[in-house]
């Protein structure tokens, strides 16, 4: 997630693709389903972030967001409390809609 952020800043990158593979030791790995059930207590539990506002779902160990919230500071705060999950092989933030923040 770090390279592809570092990539994102250098000049002239236009487009960034990431074949990067990661295998979890067998006592970190969980079902789509646990991760699922984790990740949307954490949002819900997450007071900067409004409530049944982001939705998400998870295939092979992946989140990926989507939904509205007001400002930017939620969508990379969405992102920020499921990436740490256990058995959370990556996430997706797709481009939420913000109803605020004119420098989202």
């Amino acid at each position: 997630m770090a390279a592809d952020r570092a990539a994102k800043r250098v000049y002239g990158v236009k487009a960034v693709t990431e074949e990067i593979r990661v295998t979890l030791a067998f006592s970190y790995k969980r079902a789509d389903k646990d991760i699922a059930q984790a990740a949307t207590k954490v949002l819900d539990w997450n007071y900067w972030i409004p409530s049944n506002r982001v939705k998400l779902i998870v295939q092979d160990g992946r989140i990926t967001l989507s939904g509205d919230v007001d400002w930017y500071y939620q969508k990379e705060q969405a992102e920020d409390v499921v990436r740490h999950l256990v058995g959370v092989l990556g996430v997706i933030n797709l481009d939420h809609h913000q109803t605020a923040d004119a420098g989202g």
